[in-house]
């Protein structure tokens, strides 16, 4: 980068060499799923699926 004013002059800087490092903010949370789960049969009660939910980013 060179950067110039306009006071006239030497107003023109040496070549510069810089990191610009962007940090994720306000990423949405998420996670991996076992996908869709299929009943062997008929059931309205509550069913467990153990690890179902897995692989959690808390988002930043």
């Amino acid at each position: 980068m060179v950067v110039q004013d306009n006071g006239g002059g030497n107003d023109t800087s040496l070549i510069q060499t810089f990191t610009i490092t962007v940090d994720a903010v306000n990423d949405p949370p998420s996670f991996s799923n076992l996908g869709n789960q299929t009943l062997s049969t008929w059931t309205n009660s509550p069913q467990t699926v153990n690890n179902w939910a897995n692989t959690f980013i808390f988002g930043g």
